[in-house]
C-alpha cells in the first residue's frame, strides 16, 4: 500500500486571517512553543507527518485546509512498511541540500530548526488505523485524491462566491434603506428651512423697524450734539478773542510805559547837565521814579499773568463743560440704545402673549361651540319628543274623531 507524507511551507489561502491559522495549526498539533510556530511560517517545507495512510492523510489534509493553511501530500519513498516499524515522529525540516531529516526523536538536544513532536499528537492516530491502512489490498492513485480536494476546493470557493453574493443583496438593500432614510431627512431638513426662512424674514423685519428708528434716534441726537459743538465753539472763539484783546491792551500799556521810561531817562540825562549841583536829590527822585515804575510794569505784569490765568482756567472749564455734554450724550446715546433692544425685546414678548392669547381664544370658541352644538342638540332632541307627543295626541284625537264619526253613522249619537 501507498502511504503520505504531510508537508507544509507556510502558505496560506486567501482570504484568511494569518493569525487565525497559526493558531489553529498550534491547536491542531498541540504546539505550545511560538518559535517552532515561526519556523513553520519561516519558508521552509516541514514534515508534519510521515507514513500516513491515505484515509488519516485525506483527513488531516482537510482539518488543515478548514484551518486556512495550503498542505501537500507527498507519497512516501518506500510504501512497503511491516507493521512493526516504528512510525516517523511528526513535524521534520527538510534539508534542501541533504535528503536526510532531522527527527525530533533524535538523541541530540534540540536546536532552533529543529521541530520537535508532541507525544499526544501520537495518540490522534489510532495503532489499528496504522496497521490496518498499511493492510489495505487497494489504495485508490495519488491523481483521484488530488481530484476529490480539487472538488472541496471548488466547493469552498461556490459557497465563498455565494456568500459574497448574499452580502452584496444585503449591502444593497441597506443602502436602498438609507437612502430612503436620507431622502424623508432631507425633505424634513427642508421643510425645517424653510420654516427657519420665514422665521428669519419676520425678524429681518422687526430688526429693519427697530433699526430704522433707533436711526432716527441718532439723527436726532446728532442733531443736538453737532448744535451744541458749534455752540461751545463760539462760546470758546469768544472767550479766545476776549484773550487776544487783554493781552493786546496789557501790551499796549507796557509799551506806553516804556515810552515813558525814556522819556524820563532822557529829561534825567538833561537835568543832571543842567543841574550839576541838584545831582544827589534828582539821583534819588529819579531811582524812585524808575522803581515806582518797576513796580507798575511788575503789577501789570501781576495783573496779565491772573488774566491769562483766569482765562485759561474758563477754557479748561469750557473744555471739561464740552466733555460732559459728550458723555451725557453718549450715555444718553446708550440708554436709548438699550431702550430699542428692550422695546424689541417687549414687541417680541407681546407677540408670543399675543399668539397665547388667540389661541387660548380659539380654544375657548372651540369649547363654546362644543357647548352650542350639545345645547342644539338636546335642543333637538327635546323637539323631537314633543313632535313625537303631538303625533300621538293628534293620533288619538283622530282615533276618537273617527269613532264618534262611526258612533254618528250608526246613529248612536243624537244632535236633537
Amino acid at each position: 500500500m501507498k502511504n503520505f507524507d504531510l508537508t507544509f511551507k507556510g502558505d496560506i489561502l486567501p482570504n484568511y486571517d494569518p493569525a487565525r491559522v497559526r493558531e489553529g495549526l498550534a491547536e491542531l498539533f498541540q504546539v505550545r512553543d511560538p518559535l517552532v510556530i515561526d519556523e513553520l511560517f519561516s519558508g521552509d517545507t516541514f514534515v508534519l507527518l510521515s507514513n500516513l495512510g491515505r484515509k488519516s492523510a485525506a483527513d488531516y489534509f482537510r482539518k488543515i485546509t478548514d484551518i486556512g493553511g495550503v498542505a501537500q501530500l507527498v507519497p512516501t519513498e518506500s510504501s512497503a512498511i511491516p507493521t512493526d516499524a516504528p512510525k516517523q515522529q511528526v513535524m521534520t525540516r527538510v534539508q534542501k541540500e541533504n535528503t536526510g531529516v532531522f527527527f525530533a526523536s533524535s538523541p541530540h538536544r534540540a536546536r532552533r530548526g529543529e521541530i520537535i513532536s508532541d507525544p499526544a499528537v501520537d495518540t490522534l492516530l489510532e495503532p489499528e488505523e496504522t496497521s490496518a491502512t498499511i493492510l489495505e489490498p487497494a489504495v485508490p492513485p495519488a491523481n483521484e485524491i488530488l481530484a476529490k480536494l480539487q472538488d472541496l476546493k471548488l466547493n469552498a470557493k461556490t459557497r465563498h462566491k455565494s456568500k459574497l453574493k448574499q452580502l452584496s443583496q444585503m449591502q444593497k438593500e441597506v443602502k436602498d434603506e438609507n437612502v430612503s432614510a436620507l431622502k424623508n431627512v432631507e425633505v424634513e431638513r427642508e421643510a425645517a428651512l424653510l420654516a427657519a426662512k420665514e422665521e428669519f424674514a419676520r425678524l429681518q423685519q422687526l430688526e429693519a423697524e427697530s433699526k430704522e428708528q433707533l436711526d432716527k434716534s441718532l439723527s436726532i441726537l446728532s442733531a443736538e450734539e453737532a448744535e451744541k459743538k458749534h455752540k461751545l465753539q463760539r462760546q470758546i472763539k469768544q472767550v479766545n478773542e476776549q484773550t487776544a484783546t487783554a493781552q493786546k491792551k496789557d501790551e499796549g500799556t507796557a509799551t506806553q510805559l516804556e515810552i515813558d521810561r525814556s522819556a524820563c531817562q532822557k529829561l534825567a540825562e538833561k537835568t543832571i547837565e543842567s543841574l550839576r549841583a541838584k545831582i544827589a536829590a534828582s539821583e534819588e527822585q529819579v531811582k524812585r521814579d524808575l522803581l515806582a515804575i518797576d513796580l507798575l510794569q511788575q503789577e501789570a505784569g501781576a495783573v496779565l499773568q491772573q488774566e491769562q490765568a483766569r482765562l485759561a482756567m474758563k477754557a479748561e472749564s469750557l473744555q471739561e463743560a464740552y466733555q460732559q455734554a459728550i458723555n451725557s450724550l453718549r450715555i444718553q446715546r446708550q440708554e436709548h440704545e438699550q431702550q430699542q433692544i428692550t422695546e424689541v425685546n417687549e414687541i417680541r414678548h407681546l407677540r408670543q402673549l399675543a399668539d397665547r392669547a388667540h389661541e387660548d381664544r380659539l380654544a375657548e370658541l372651540w369649547k363654546r361651540e362644543q357647548q352650542f352644538n350639545n345645547n342644539v342638540q338636546e335642543r333637538l332632541n327635546e323637539l323631537e319628543k314633543t313632535r313625537a307627543r303631538h303625533e300621538q295626541s293628534l293620533d288619538a284625537r283622530l282615533l276618537r274623531f273617527k269613532e264618534e264619526e262611526e258612533k254618528i253613522k250608526r246613529g248612536e249619537v243624537s244632535f236633537t
